[in-house]
Formats: structure tokens, C-alpha cells, sequence
């Protein structure tokens, strides 16, 4: 029925491991997938979450919230769809550490986000992981307010974009590094890599700027590979 197909609420851990969980009952509904919230630990391991479709609501295939840590290993997340002005295919919001791993993202779409939407996390971690074909209508296919982020070993081909980055960490209520480490990563047939987002005035009262460190990467081909803002403070 209508609906996210899996709810977990005001738990302990939750594990999903080794099913297939598709969507896209009704083009209408507000939300479908998964939507997890106030639990302790989430695994989503040796699965697949694909074809789900959300009008006007938050999170396509997955709705991820106040969790304390979450950890997707060796699945894959296809064909998930907005239908109108929903943000995320993968929603990640007040949640301290993301591990992706061996996850492959392909044929996903999406406001912002089309594979990944940070909010309130504080750090993210992608390793041997592959993005195709991933279309965002308002830049990169993972996209954050200030979170510390390292990406590495997988590759980013035929996508919107990689990476869209917005606002400055406030020290006071983001007590952790603003940091982008991208190594050993491929980045080709993009419309854009890394874009800057909404920094229309100077960073006050002691607060950071997203830091990039890339390092042993690969962009080729893109239509854009980094948009810096152009403001002069």
C-alpha cells in the first residue's frame, strides 16, 4: 500500500541484511522505501532498495533521522524517483557518523541529493563505492551543510555532479572539522564536480570554510569540475 514499504522507530540497533526492498506503489505519496528514526545503530547490508518514487515529500528510498550511527555496506540503490520537489534519495538527517561502502548508486533522481542529502551530520565516509547516472535538478548528487566528508576508491561517472557544499561551520554548534578529503577517486562525464552553494556574504564571528584536500584523483571530461564562488569579501 501507499507508504514506506519499512519503518523503525524509538529502538536499539536495526539491521537489514540480504533483501530487496522496492517502492513505487502509488506516484503520489509522500513518502516511500525506508524510514528510519531514534534508533541506535542502522545496517543496510547485502540489499537493494529500488524503483521508489515520492511526490512533494522528504527522502525518495530512505529516510534516515536523529540515528546514532549508520552503516550501508555492499548494496545497491536503483531507479528511485522524485516526482516533485522531494530532496534526497537517501535523506541523512542529525545523525554522527555514515559509512557507504561497496554501494553502488545508479539511475536516481532527485531535487538535491540524488544519491545522498546531508543535514545536522557530522561526518561521512564513502570508500570503493560507484555513482552513475545520478541526476540532481539543483546540483551534486551528494549534498551538505557543514559535515566533515572523506571520499575514496570509487567513481563518479555520468551524474549531475558530485558534490554541492553550502554555508560555513559555526564552531559553536559544529564542534568538528569542516574537511573534504577526496583520494584516489574518478570523477568523469560530469556536468559538474564540486560547487559552492549559496555564499552570497564573508564568514563572521570565527566561522570556517568548507576545507577541500584532494589528493591521487582523476577529473575528466566534466562539463565543470569545481565552481568557486566569485563574491569578493
Amino acid at each position: 500500500e501507499s507508504g514506506s514499504v519499512l519503518e523503525f522507530y524509538w529502538g536499539g540497533s536495526v539491521i537489514i541484511d540480504g533483501i530487496t526492498i522496492e517502492g513505487g506503489y502509488d506516484e503520489y505519496q509522500s513518502q516511500d522505501g525506508l524510514w528510519v528514526e531514534s534508533t541506535g545503530k542502522f545496517t543496510f547490508s547485502n540489499s537493494i532498495l529500488k524503483n521508489c518514487q515520492v511526490y512533494n515529500g522528504h527522502g525518495v528510498g530512505g529516510r534516515l533521522s536523529s540515528i546514532d550511527s549508520i552503516f550501508i555496506d555492499n548494496s545497491k540503490i536503483l531507479s528511485n524517483h522524485d516526482n516533485f520537489n522531494t530532496d534526497g534519495v537517501i535523506l541523512i538527517n542529525n545523525v554522527d557518523y555514515v559509512s557507504i561502502n561497496k554501494v553502488e548508486f545508479t539511475d536516481n533522481s532527485s531535487v538535491t541529493g540524488s544519491a545522498i542529502r546531508l543535514d545536522e551530520t557530522s561526518y561521512l565516509e564513502i570508500d570503493s563505492s560507484r555513482f552513475n547516472s545520478n541526476i540532481s535538478n539543483v546540483g551534486g548528487i551528494i549534498w551538505t551543510g557543514p559535515s566533515s566528508i572523506s571520499i575514496k576508491n570509487s567513481l563518479f561517472n555520468g551524474n549531475s555532479g558530485l558534490l554541492s557544499v553550502l554555508g560555513y561551520r559555526d564552531p559553536e554548534w559544529h564542534p568538528f572539522e569542516f574537511l573534504i578529503d577526496i583520494e584516489q577517486t574518478s570523477i568523469i562525464n560530469n556536468d559538474n564536480g564540486i560547487d559552492y552553494q549559496n555564499y552570497n556574504s564573508p564568514p563572521q564571528n570565527g566561522q570556517q570554510v568548507p576545507e577541500f584536500e584532494i589528493s591521487n584523483t582523476v577529473f575528466w571530461d566534466n562539463e565543470i569540475d569545481i565552481i568557486i564562488p566569485q563574491e569578493d569579501f
